[in-house]
């Protein structure tokens, strides 16, 4: 087949007047990976500053809710730390490997776990004591 050549390895054909777009998605999805690392880390501090560092009253009281929400927070910080440096090393390894499919599926992922950690959040709120104002 004349002018169709292998992708760096990969097992994929692809023409050469398609060579731009390739790259074109491929610095896109460096970026994206790039910009998600950032964003987990950032938000991993976020959770750290509200929900651990400052937790409970003056005294040193914690209510229930504030043990959940702390338990809560700390699994949490953990998994996007660990899921921000792996957005960080794809990002790396975008220049030189095809990373879509492992970023959309990282991002999902992610997506996934904020919301079901939202979810039990939410519950807390509701049905443990010291989510009232009094």
């Amino acid at each position: 087949m004349a002018g169709v050549r292998l992708l760096r390895g990969e097992g994929r054909y692809y023409f050469p007047a398609a060579r731009f777009d390739i790259l074109s998605h491929m610095r896109f999805n460096r970026l994206l990976a790039y910009l998600s690392g950032c964003v987990t880390i950032a938000a991993s501090l976020l959770i750290y500053l509200e929900y651990i560092h400052g937790l409970g009253f003056p005294d040193g009281f914690i209510t229930e809710l504030g043990y959940a929400e702390r338990n809560l927070a700390r699994v949490l910080i953990v998994i996007s730390i660990m899921l921000g440096a792996s957005f960080i090393y794809l990002g790396v390894v975008g220049g030189r490997e095809l990373i879509g499919r492992k970023l959309s599926v990282a991002i999902i992922l992610y997506v996934t776990f904020i919301i079901s950690v939202s979810v039990i959040d939410y519950y807390c709120r509701l049905y443990l004591s010291g989510s009232g104002g009094g």
